[in-house]
């Protein structure tokens, strides 16, 4: 299963990156908190983001994936 999620500035709105998250799953729960997650880790890794301070972005599921 494959979606592209946002993550958005919760202050100013603006968009810090988009990610395409691909999760091939065997579980049957895999919900919208599994694809931020893994783009969350991803914005991490990229040093596009602080650790700590998930709470100061949101994240959105593009409608067209």
């Amino acid at each position: 299963m494959k979606k592209c999620v946002k993550i958005l500035d919760s202050k100013s709105g603006k968009q810090v990156v988009e990610y395409p998250i691909s999760i091939d799953y065997i579980a049957l729960n895999i919900g919208e908190i599994d694809f931020y997650n893994e783009a969350w880790k991803c914005a991490v890794d990229d040093k596009l983001v602080e650790l700590d301070k998930r709470l100061e972005y949101r994240f959105v599921i593009d409608s067209n994936s």
